[in-house]
């Protein structure tokens, strides 16, 4: 807390009120990807290598089965392809929205 009693968060913007703004969710699930989803593990994984290289579409049953594997949302799970370059931007948005 600052002296004049709010936090730094909420001065950098990250905070609206005492609710997280868009942004900073989308900061976490990228930490929590990379965290919680090592590439060397997930690029292992049986249905992300039988896809091969190169940009997917992913169904719900494939990021639920990722995800619960490894215990995150499926959104953690598409932001971490994202992250990794096997999805599109777009369809991470438009899957997120589904969320």
């Amino acid at each position: 807390m600052t002296a004049a009693g709010t936090s730094s968060c909420a001065k950098s913007g990250t905070w609206s009120g005492n609710r997280p703004t868009k942004s900073s969710w989308t900061r976490r699930n990228h930490v929590a990807g990379a965290a919680l989803v090592p590439r060397e593990h997930l690029m292992r994984e049986a249905i992300v290598v039988s896809r091969g290289e190169g940009l997917h579409q992913w169904s719900s049953d494939e990021l639920r089965t990722l995800a619960q594997q490894y215990g995150v949302s499926r959104e953690v799970v598409l932001r971490r392809l994202l992250s990794l370059n096997r999805t599109m931007p777009e369809y991470y948005g438009a899957k997120r929205a589904e969320f």
